[in-house]
């Protein structure tokens, strides 16, 4: 006998009910979390800290920003539209920087519920996709982390106002924007025009996040069987054109980054062609936490049993766009181990919203079954199964995040607890911890400090020298982190450290008492040419005298890449994107 699927008003209102108090649930939590003191504002090594920077940089300087870290002209792919519209804001209603990056946690996170609702009740015709992908994107992980693309509660309550998380709202909706032209629903101009304003401000917003979403569009376009091929080329132009009008934005070029085409990035892009696959492979120089089994497994958990239900999709030659986006998203991912492709570890992300909706497809056709007609035998069984892991899901991610606000997190790398305020003094988040250290600085300070112990110092006030996240526009941001780490690290004479500050015209100095590998040659440098202003727990800032002899630097030919004494100290430090 033929299944037929139960019909009643609970198919429309149980989860449309279910997916509003879910997510006003999380959603209160996450404005709750904004006032008075973020808990991001608790993490020093994070991505965070380079978007404040960015804002405070616009809000100084609406119409001609500098570079946010460094005092230098050179500017960054966070001056882009969505956050000179956050900008604007916080002009007209005085908000600082971390307040305009809790307006774009709540806005993103709203982005994403508006993607939920409309793609994936679109995409697979159902009205319990948008709780089921609610709770497969936000909370069928492993143990997560606190890192860029990552959803995972936990991880969203650190990355919810990053460009990446805005950029994939916008992707969903993008998706949802394409299926409607490929299937005639709507106007095609004005659907035209939203899919290219979308696709645009993805690509400014966050080019990393841009490909996987333009990528999306494509695969839909190609794999969307009913189409005819006029509505394919009308989608595929409306894409390139947009991805063309992107070099309009006047801040920066959208396809130069992409192609790695920025001050270093050429060396490094150009260097792909002659690497020896193999011997990179042999060499680990493409190793990433990302390529570590075990902490794939525990970052992932659960997720990774999308992957059969991916060639369940293949061999049933059913749903070939999830299918093809994790293939696509692989790729490059996997290639990286023999040619070496910027950023590709995170790919690894992208492939797991794909493994995300396989999960999505299997849940409802898991409800479907239960709820067909007749009712099998184990159909209220298995429901009832169904919702009990689903609380049991959500109780667990709900830990993890609350664990979070004690300042414990459980990592997948070692599956060990750590203690994130570790490094703060007690009580004190990194604004506070900041705003005391550069108490008596002004704006126009450069601090010539480690690369992850400035990260913040911008947001709060001044500039520095080292960039902990790599910028391609600074063009000297390799000799920069040299010389940092020559300052700091390597038993250099008196007469190279003061070269180093006559080049970056450095004002103070800024250094951390637990930094065990800082050479003792630097606190005797420091007792002579500095004296110490502000103390706040194992932080000292030091102000440099006048007598600091100002000597011209050598000229010599700029490095391409770190000196091993840097990247050993940078690779000392947690890596939170």
């Amino acid at each position: 006998m033929r299944l037929r699927k139960r019909s009643s008003i609970s198919d429309a209102v149980l989860p449309a009910g279910l997916f509003i108090c879910l997510a006003v649930f999380i959603g209160a939590w996450l404005i709750w979390d904004t006032q008075p003191i973020p808990l991001v504002t608790y993490a020093v090594f994070t991505g965070y800290w380079e978007h404040t920077a960015a804002l405070t940089e616009w809000l100084r300087n609406f119409s001609a920003p500098t570079n946010p870290h460094v005092a230098s002209a050179e500017l960054s792919s966070r001056f882009m539209p969505y956050f000179w519209v956050l900008t604007w804001l916080g002009q007209m209603f005085d908000l600082d920087a971390v307040q305009l990056m809790a307006i774009s946690a709540v806005v993103n996170y709203l982005l994403i519920l508006i993607g939920l609702q409309l793609f994936l009740r679109y995409y697979f015709r159902d009205a319990w996709a948008p709780f089921v992908g609610f709770i497969t994107i936000f909370m069928v992980w492993g143990l997560g982390w606190s890192w860029s693309n990552l959803y995972q509660l936990r991880s969203f309550f650190y990355i919810g106002g990053y460009p990446s998380t805005f950029v994939f709202g916008l992707s969903l909706i993008a998706f949802w924007t394409t299926l409607k032209m490929l299937r005639q629903s709507g106007s095609p101009v004005v659907l035209g025009a939203l899919l290219g304003l979308l696709t645009w401000l993805m690509l400014l917003g966050h080019p990393l996040t841009g490909v996987y979403a333009v990528a999306g569009c494509v695969l839909l376009t190609l794999t969307s069987g009913s189409a005819l091929i006029g509505q394919r080329a009308i989608v595929l132009a409306v894409l390139v054109v947009a991805s063309g009008a992107v070099e309009l934005w006047p801040y920066f070029s959208t396809w130069k980054l992409m192609l790695g085409q920025y001050g270093a990035g050429v060396e490094q892009w150009s260097s792909i062609l002659g690497m020896d696959p193999v011997e990179r492979f042999k060499s680990g120089e493409w190793q990433h936490l990302f390529y570590n089994p075990n902490v794939i497994v525990d970052m992932l958990g659960p997720v990774l049993l999308g992957i059969p239900i991916i060639f369940w999709l293949f061999f049933k030659r059913e749903h070939s766009f999830i299918v093809a986006g994790a293939v696509l998203m692989a790729i490059p991912f996997i290639v990286n181990l023999f040619i070496a492709i910027p950023m590709a570890h995170r790919f690894l992300l992208f492939v797991v919203t794909y493994l995300q909706l396989a999960l999505v497809w299997f849940f409802l056709t898991l409800l479907t079954v239960c709820r067909a007609e007749p009712r099998p035998a184990y159909g209220k069984t298995a429901v009832q199964l169904m919702a009990v892991a689903a609380l049991i899901i959500v109780a667990a991610n709900v830990a993890l995040l609350a664990s979070e606000y004690r300042g414990y997190s459980l990592l997948p790398d070692n599956l060990q607890v750590r203690d994130k305020r570790a490094v703060l003094p007690d009580g004190m988040n990194v604004i506070q911890v900041y705003q005391e250290l550069t108490t008596s600085l002004n704006d126009a300070a450069v601090v010539l400090t480690t690369a992850a112990l400035g990260w913040p110092l911008p947001t709060v006030k001044g500039k520095v020298v080292s960039l902990y996240h790599e910028n391609p526009l600074v063009l000297d941001q390799f000799k920069r982190y040299q010389d940092t780490g020559d300052f700091f690290y390597n038993s250099v004479t008196d007469r190279k450290r003061a070269e180093i500050v006559t080049r970056y015209d450095a004002s103070h100095v800024l250094i951390s008492g637990r930094d065990t590998q800082i050479q003792p040659g630097v606190i005797d440098w420091l007792s002579r040419y500095a004296i110490e202003v502000h103390a706040v727990g194992h932080y000292r800032m030091y102000d440099l005298l006048d007598t600091v002899p100002r000597i011209q630097p050598a000229i010599a030919e700029q490095p391409t890449e770190t000196s091993n004494t840097a990247t050993e100290a940078l690779n000392r430090l947690p890596e939170e994107r």
